[in-house]
């Protein structure tokens, strides 16, 4: 399948950016900045380049836009039980800690949601050591690079790969956050992703 960069949102925090696919897929992540290595670099070869896929099972049609004046997508999903809306940003941080964050918000009835995530660093090169932290992450480190993902939703590792499946209802919301670090400094202080959301929309 062609990919068109017209069919790619950008996400960005004035220090990096990212791409994100209409089908929710994140195909493009230079981190810490703009000039640095891809962690996620699926649109110049394959899902082994790194990705992070976040869509409903059972998805009947999408639409998405920009609030208003700023960099935050806002993705609205329809199945056949329900409706549920991702949103998608990156917060301005202070120091040299990035952050992507997710955030899935059940409208109507039910959906049932499915996440994946790959991340290779250096365009695909490295295979990062991915361990589990704090009960609920997974921190990947590769060289001086970390990267430390924090859920809502129970998601499991398997060869080297992230996955999870849930569900929100009317009113849910489940975070996912995504922080970069360097890798021999304490794990990036978490933050509440809600705030953050704010934040970024009046910022």
């Amino acid at each position: 399948m062609t990919k068109r960069i017209e069919d790619y949102a950008l996400l960005g925090d004035c220090e990096s950016a990212a791409l994100i696919g209409f089908d929710g897929t994140i195909e493009w992540l230079c981190w810490p900045r703009f000039d640095s290595g891809a962690v996620f670099a699926s649109l110049l070869g394959d899902d082994d380049n790194g990705c992070w896929r976040l869509a409903a099972k059972d998805e009947k049609s999408r639409r998405r836009a920009y609030r208003e004046g700023t960099l935050i997508l806002d993705t609205v999903i329809e199945t056949a039980t329900g409706s549920a809306r991702v949103i998608d940003f990156m917060p301005l941080g202070p120091g040299n800690t990035r952050r992507l964050v997710r955030i899935v918000e059940g409208l109507t009835g039910e959906v049932a949601m499915e996440t994946g995530f790959l991340l290779r660093f250096d365009y695909g090169l490295i295979v990062p050591w991915i361990t589990r932290v704090d009960g609920d992450g997974f921190e990947a480190i590769a060289g001086p690079d970390k990267a430390v993902l924090t859920s809502g939703a129970p998601i499991e590792a398997e060869g080297g790969r992230l996955f999870g499946s849930f569900t929100v209802k009317a009113g849910d919301k489940v975070p996912f956050v995504l922080a970069h670090g360097a890798s021999y400094q304490p794990v990036p202080p978490t933050i509440d992703p809600f705030k953050a959301l704010d934040q970024t929309e009046t910022a």
